[in-house]
C-alpha cells in the first residue's frame, strides 16, 4: 500500500495558482523594465534638448519651438512617471498575490511530508509487529516440535 495524500488535487492547484501569479509577477517587472527605460530615454533627450546649442541667431519661432519641445517632454516625463508609479503598485501587488500564494502551498507542502512521515512510521510499526509476530509462531512452532521427539 502505497503513501496517498488526500489533499493531492489541491496541492496540484496550488501549485498551478503559484506557478500563474509567477507569470503575473513576471510580466508586472517586464512593463515596469518598460516604463523605466521609456523614462529614461525621455529624460535623456530632455536633457539633450536642454543642452543643445541654440546657434548664432536667435529667432523667437526657434525659441518658441523649442519651449513648446521641452513642454511636451516635461508632459511626456511626467505621464511616464505616473505610468511607473503604477506599473510598481501592479508589481507590488502581484508579488504579494505570490507569496501569499507561496505561503498557502507551502502549508500543503508541510502537511504531506507530516503526514507521510507518520505514514511511514505507522508502516514501520505495523512492519515490526508483523515480524514479532512470526517470531513467536516460529518460536511455538519450533517448541511443539521439541515437545514432539519427547512424548514419543
Amino acid at each position: 500500500m502505497a503513501f496517498r495524500f488526500r489533499l493531492e488535487s489541491v496541492r496540484r492547484y496550488r501549485r498551478r495558482i503559484v506557478d500563474d501569479k509567477g507569470r503575473a509577477v513576471a510580466l508586472a517587472r517586464q512593463e515596469a523594465a518598460r516604463c523605466r527605460t521609456r523614462r529614461d530615454e525621455i529624460e535623456a533627450e530632455l536633457r539633450r534638448e536642454m543642452e543643445a546649442p541654440t546657434g548664432k541667431r536667435l529667432r523667437v519661432s526657434d525659441l518658441l519651438a523649442k519651449t513648446r519641445w521641452l513642454e511636451h517632454l516635461r508632459s511626456r516625463l511626467k505621464a511616464c512617471d505616473q505610468e511607473l508609479a503604477a506599473a510598481e503598485t501592479r508589481l507590488a501587488g502581484a508579488l504579494s498575490e505570490l507569496n501569499a500564494a507561496w505561503r498557502d502551498l507551502e502549508v500543503l507542502n508541510q502537511l504531506r511530508k507530516r503526514q507521510k512521515a507518520a505514514w511511514l512510521e505507522e508502516l514501520s510499526r505495523r512492519e515490526r509487529r508483523d515480524l514479532d509476530e512470526i517470531g513467536q509462531i516460529r518460536a511455538e512452532a519450533r517448541r511443539r516440535q521439541e515437545r514432539l521427539p519427547q512424548q514419543a
